[in-house]
């Protein structure tokens, strides 16, 4: 049994017969929706990685033989150890990034760009790195 809660497909749309005849609408109205619902997945990301930072400053996982934050993410969140191990690194990074802090939250970049981007980046390069990203 997974310890994050299960929700239910329907409950994540507001509307979900809004999406239900995808068959039907033009190539533009799906090109749209898909680049929305990419945005809010990406803002979503970037709440769940401020979330595990300062889960991680706090020491919040520790406890119950949990060796580190990466650890309590496989256990609780069933994410991979090395997947989650990225997620703790690449959210300690945003804390000293605060254009790619802010481009994330708006959702204008994915989680894959942002990690990639905090391997090298600094306050000096960030905006260099974003104009590549974007």
């Amino acid at each position: 049994m997974y310890a994050f809660n299960i929700v239910d497909h329907e409950s994540i749309n507001e509307n979900p017969s809004k999406y239900s005849n995808s068959l039907e609408e033009s190539n533009e109205q799906l090109e749209d929706q898909i680049t929305t619902l990419a945005g809010q997945i990406n803002a979503a990301n970037y709440r769940f990685l401020i979330l595990i930072a300062e889960f991680d400053r706090r020491k919040a996982w520790a406890g119950w033989g949990i060796r580190s934050c990466a650890h309590w993410l496989n256990w609780k969140c069933s994410i991979a150890m090395t997947a989650a191990r990225e997620k703790v690194r690449t959210a300690r990074a945003l804390a000293g990034l605060p254009a790619i802090n802010k481009a994330f939250q708006k959702g204008e970049v994915s989680f894959s760009k942002v990690r990639a981007m905090t391997r090298v980046a600094t306050k000096e390069n960030e905006d260099y790195l974003l104009n590549i990203a974007e």
